[in-house]
């Protein structure tokens, strides 16, 4: 693959990292320095990064960094893929991982990237199996009465997990267009 050539979208990377996690864990210690750098390591990772599932074509690293740049309007600093359309996204700044997050899920030019905070010890094989099933909708309450909207969060939980919209601390921001409050809300579509 050339470098720069944004047209290349890869199924599968050869850069994808390899997780055979079978047979016995193996303890490893490190002296309190590296112990130290390491939990410091952890604890950035998990202000300035994010995971993705891209849902459509999967873009190569460099064209799925220039599209959440363009997108989000933030500095994306290191993108790896993770295979199984996963993908490592890290920021230069913590608002973008909340900015990414609360405009979940997020379209790329014709692929959405369902984003989540990183975690450490990330499997994408098991989140691929519990992912799959996943589908937002946007579910309308025409007619719900002013007093009502700081409830709509809580409405909305009762039929999935809602996805919060940037800029919704206030819940005048739940209105959709229109006046129609409406929450956003990922569900798992094999759930009765």
């Amino acid at each position: 693959m050339v470098q720069g050539d944004h047209s290349v979208h890869e199924r599968d990377s050869p850069e994808a990292p390899s997780l055979n996690l079978e047979g016995p864990p193996i303890a490893i210690k490190f002296n309190s320095e590296v112990s130290s750098l390491f939990s410091f390591e952890v604890q950035r990772l998990q202000k300035c990064s994010i995971i993705c599932r891209m849902v459509g074509s999967r873009p190569n690293r460099g064209l799925l960094r220039d599209l959440v740049q363009a997108k989000l309007q933030v500095q994306v600093t290191h993108v790896q893929i993770l295979g199984l359309g996963f993908y490592h996204i890290e920021f230069t700044a913590e608002n973008a991982v909340e900015k990414a997050i609360e405009d979940s899920p997020i379209d790329l030019g014709g692929s959405l990237a369902f984003c989540m905070n990183w975690r450490q010890g990330f499997i994408p094989k098991e989140a691929a199996n519990s992912f799959g099933n996943m589908v937002v909708v946007m579910a309308f309450f025409p007619g719900l009465r002013k007093e009502y909207l700081p409830f709509l969060k809580e409405i909305g939980g009762q039929i999935g997990n809602v996805m919060k919209k940037r800029g919704s601390q206030q819940h005048d921001d739940d209105v959709f267009k229109g006046g129609i409050p409406a929450v956003r809300i990922m569900l798992d579509s094999l759930q009765k």
